[in-house]
């Protein structure tokens, strides 16, 4: 629904809402399909929420690191581990877009990803940033700020303290 609004926000948050309902149920279901077995249905739902953030955003690590920060459970750590592999891998297999990226994958533009990304990046920052630029200092107001040309490249300014 967040998605479906035609915007690319509000995706974290329910993410972190599904995943946690959906591991909640399943250690639920669990819990009471085996009683001996005396799992937690909050662990199922930590888990939950680390597997759906690493399966649609494609950030493993993150996930892994934000939930078990969250927690401090360092009995959850292997079943963080393995749901996020699996999330992930579960999610390259049906598609090759995360949730960050899909729109662009679907309007036909390349969209790498990792090393290959910074290997092959199209632009390096002295590429993109301009040296053409205007120093005001902090003292200046509104009317004393010089007549900017509209075409003109060095349209940016940079405001300076009175000390430099």
């Amino acid at each position: 629904m967040s998605l479906g609004s035609g915007a690319s926000r509000g995706v974290f948050s329910p993410c972190l809402f599904l995943g946690g309902t959906l591991g909640a149920a399943y250690g639920s279901i669990v819990e009471h399909g085996i009683p001996g077995l005396g799992v937690n249905p909050v662990d199922f739902a930590v888990v939950g929420m680390a597997g759906m953030i690493a399966g649609t955003t494609g950030a493993l690590v993150t996930s892994i690191v934000m939930l078990f920060e969250m927690t401090r459970d360092y009995n959850i750590i292997l079943p963080l581990i393995l749901t996020v592999s699996i999330a992930y891998i579960v999610r390259k297999t049906v598609s090759r877009g995360s949730i960050y990226t899909v729109k662009l994958l679907r309007r036909g533009h390349v969209v790498p990803e990792g090393l290959v990304a910074a290997r092959n990046a199209a632009y390096r920052a002295g590429d993109v940033m301009s040296r053409r630029f205007a120093v005001i200092p902090a003292s200046t107001t509104l009317d004393q700020w010089p007549v900017r040309d509209e075409s003109a490249e060095a349209n940016r300014l940079v405001v300076v303290e009175d000390e430099g």
